[in-house]
């Protein structure tokens, strides 16, 4: 299985299981696998038409441990970078 299908396959298979719990956030995000793939997707859309990103481009990601993080590595998985 390739990393950029592993969140579509989770929302396959336990859509509104809990995936993500982030308690850096003030009141804690809590995703479900659906929501998680659906921000990821939106986040991916937005890389490959407003930011240019293309499968096998390089994609550098400086952040601190958070769901943004996370959020950018699916999205570039997604999109093959």
């Amino acid at each position: 299985m390739h990393i950029g299908d592993y969140l579509g396959r989770r929302e396959i298979y336990s859509p509104d299981k809990l995936a993500m719990i982030d308690v850096g956030k003030t009141p804690e995000l809590r995703l479900t696998y659906r929501e998680w793939n659906r921000r990821v997707n939106r986040l991916a859309n937005w890389l490959r038409h407003e930011a240019g990103i293309e499968k096998g481009d390089r994609v550098a990601i400086l952040a601190r441990d958070c769901i943004e993080h996370l959020d950018c590595f699916f999205a570039c998985g997604k999109l093959g970078a």
